[in-house]
């Protein structure tokens, strides 16, 4: 049986009745890629950029339901502990984090300010010259699924930015049929088979 990514996705136009009036303050990071001109007859190509391996980080979450700050995140800090070209747990599209992380991070983005790049082949890729946010690497998972051994770590695991762009530019539909509550809210769960 293929091992499965589960990703949810909610529809912020659903979820708040005013979300017209508020779209305007809900930060956002840019889902950047790498560009390559077309040189030599080739096509242009789009590619991922990765941080190395030992490159700090920021989680962005609620750890423990913290909200001090109202609906401002908590930023917990940690490093990208293994090579993010290399799909760790049974060829699942993760990499490790080395991070104090605790319940309510899952979902949480994870965020790079470095420069230092590489590519999908493990080169030097600098980040776009125009490129002046955060690069998002991906979405926190959490330690779910982690053996006692990363958990002692401190290990936690991130889904790789690409699941997000097969959901939001490639339409990769869904396994699971949407999910409806109270209202008019909605959320569409992504299950796809990794081979």
């Amino acid at each position: 049986m293929p091992q499965q990514v589960d990703i949810g996705v909610i529809c912020l136009n659903d979820w708040m009745p005013n979300y017209e009036e508020e779209k305007s303050r809900i930060a956002c990071f840019k889902a950047a890629v790498l560009y390559q001109p077309a040189k030599d007859g080739r096509s242009d190509y789009w590619e991922y950029g990765y941080a190395p391996v030992g490159a700090e980080v920021f989680i962005l979450g609620f750890p423990l339901g913290l909200a001090l700050q109202g609906t401002l995140p908590i930023w917990k800090c940690g490093s990208v502990a293994s090579e993010p070209l290399i799909n760790i747990a049974g060829q699942m599209p993760i990499f490790f984090v080395d991070a104090a992380t605790r319940h309510g991070m899952s979902g949480s983005p994870v965020a790079y300010f470095g420069k230092e790049l590489i590519n999908s082949r493990g080169l030097p890729a600098p980040a776009p010259q125009a490129f002046v946010e955060p690069w998002l690497l991906g979405v926190y998972a959490g330690r779910r699924g982690s053996s006692s051994e990363e958990q002692e770590m401190s290990l936690g695991r991130v889904w790789h930015r690409r699941l997000l762009d097969d959901i939001f530019f490639n339409h990769v539909p869904g396994g699971t049929p949407p999910l409806t509550s109270e209202g008019s809210t909605t959320a569409t769960s992504l299950r796809q088979a990794i081979e």
